[in-house]
């Protein structure tokens, strides 16, 4: 069984809005400075292994990669960041969208999965 070890680090000028759950596993979530999370946001860094039918699910342990948000990102309200998600500078997250994979720097994503609306300039 493996126990919790990742660390949650958030950078200065941060802000952190109401009802969020952020989690880590073993691999850590890092922010750079000045992110802003709207309220009810939801930051795991764990997936569990659940491949094999034999064996339960509780025993096959977890394959944690972690989250990484850069400096100056904005994060909407109900929004959901898995873990293995990397989350480019100046970026913004829509309100209730689902980040699996990276966001480029300076881009604008919504939905579920998230899809670039706009770039900043």
């Amino acid at each position: 069984m493996q126990t919790s070890g990742g660390r949650i680090t958030f950078g200065r000028n941060c802000a952190i809005g109401s009802f969020n759950h952020i989690a880590a596993g073993q691999a850590d979530i890092v922010a750079g400075d000045d992110v802003r999370l709207g309220p009810h946001v939801t930051i795991v860094a764990t997936t569990r292994i659940y491949g094999k039918k034999d064996q339960r699910i509780v025993d096959q342990g977890y394959a944690d990669r972690g989250i990484r948000i850069g400096n100056d990102v904005l994060i909407g309200a109900g929004a959901i960041l898995v873990d293995g998600c990397q989350i480019g500078d100046g970026a913004v997250i829509g309100v209730g969208s689902i980040v699996t994979g990276k966001v480029a720097p300076y881009s604008v994503v919504f939905g579920s999965p998230t899809r670039v609306i706009y770039w900043r300039t």
